[in-house]
């Protein structure tokens, strides 16, 4: 894909971002707000499934695992497809799909929505619905903020969850 890389960085800060609550048991889950960091990898691929080259079809996958960004341990991973739907500047910017399911020991949450990349990086990020939970966040709604952050001096991104009981 000739933009790959530009969906592939985006992403990555996206992920580099992650869970930021301080060990994420199950006592600590019970809270409104959570926060996390997301580092990219172990796992990407991108698809060139629409015309070729770097455009509208195309889709990004990612696994990555999910960090405390206090005490920096593994907290648990997600699961992320990124799937580009239309080009704006000469493919300087773009349209994407964004579906994420984060892995946690107290269950899994589930966000998804459309967005343009330089809301990533606009003054406020961007802010996507929170669609659901499994255990512990079973009817979980609410929204997720993305920030772009720092993960030991490479770029990523912040989530911080805002949660409402289903």
């Amino acid at each position: 894909m000739r933009h790959a890389s530009k969906i592939r960085g985006a992403i990555a800060a996206l992920l580099a971002i992650g869970l930021m609550v301080g060990g994420l048991s199950r006592s600590s889950v019970a809270q409104t707000q959570i926060q996390v960091l997301e580092f990219p990898g172990p796992f990407e691929k991108d698809l060139d499934l629409g015309k070729a080259g770097f455009g509208p079809g195309d889709v990004h996958l990612e696994t990555s695992h999910l960090l405390d960004p206090v005490a920096g341990t593994r907290v648990g991973q997600s699961i992320l497809k990124a799937t580009v739907v239309r080009l704006h500047r000469g493919g300087e910017d773009w349209t994407f799909i964004l579906d994420v399911t984060v892995k946690l020991d107290a269950g899994d949450l589930v966000f998804y929505g459309g967005l343009r990349n330089s809301d990533l990086f606009g003054e406020t990020g961007a802010v996507l619905p929170v669609t659901g939970g499994t255990e512990d966040f079973a009817g979980a709604g609410g929204t997720v903020t993305i920030v772009p952050a720092e993960v030991d001096g490479e770029p990523g991104f912040m989530w911080t969850f805002d949660l409402t009981a289903g």
